[in-house]
């Protein structure tokens, strides 16, 4: 037994050039023309991420709070969201550890003076 539209040659029931939203309604007129407001955020987060990575890479001196230190780790962490450097500060005993941070080693570094923070915390030099 055929379906209906199975039935009409020619049928282009249940597919549309129209794009739609994810539930199948008809998608609004900001959607149609291009990027959400959405997506432009997400633009915006994705650019600012590979500006970091760009920006810091391993082996390059920079400062975090007034104090000297060479990035030995750009990424993501697995304890907060965006991108973190990892510094082993060249002044004795002003960092927090060794480049571990919750039992995961992200960079090697001698002990007091490692750092992980923030992208947005360091300037390069």
């Amino acid at each position: 037994k055929a379906t209906k539209a199975q039935s009409r040659p020619g049928s282009s029931r249940g597919i549309s050039s129209r794009p739609t939203s994810s539930r199948g309604a008809k998608a609004s007129p900001a959607m149609r023309k291009g990027k959400t407001r959405l997506a432009k955020s997400a633009e915006k987060k994705l650019k600012k991420k590979t500006d970091y990575l760009q920006m810091f890479h391993v082996g390059r001196a920079v400062e975090y709070d007034s104090k000297p230190g060479t990035v030995k780790f750009v990424g993501l962490v697995h304890f907060r969201a965006g991108i973190w450097v990892g510094v082993e500060l060249k002044v004795k005993a002003a960092g927090e550890h060794n480049g571990t941070v919750k039992g995961k080693r992200y960079f090697y570094c001698r002990q007091g003076r490692g750092i992980l923070v923030p992208a947005a915390e360091v300037t390069p030099k």
